[in-house]
């Protein structure tokens, strides 16, 4: 079992980065990635999708996973300018 949450994210980082995305972050059994950041690309959302529903795809047929799982997308806009926060002062 302990090694469940760690091939659950090495399958949500190889869905993340077949559509060109980047993994950010790990919490736990979370993973934060996201698509053109760092350049823009106009169907980076539709990117995030195909990539959250590969995993769950890959989940489903992985009999070695057996856990519930809930996978969720944001469509926000980031910001990766460091200067940004400067630019008011």
């Amino acid at each position: 079992m302990c090694c469940i949450p760690s091939r659950m994210i090495a399958t949500a980082v190889s869905a993340v980065e077949r559509e060109g995305g980047t993994a950010l972050t790990f919490g736990g059994d979370s993973l934060l990635a996201s698509f053109g950041a760092a350049i823009a690309i106009e169907d980076a959302s539709l990117r995030a999708c195909r990539a959250a529903l590969a995993f769950q795809a890959a989940i489903a047929e992985d009999s070695r996973l057996p856990v519930q799982k809930i996978v969720g997308t944001s469509t926000e806009s980031l910001n990766t300018d460091p200067w940004t926060k400067f630019a008011k002062l």
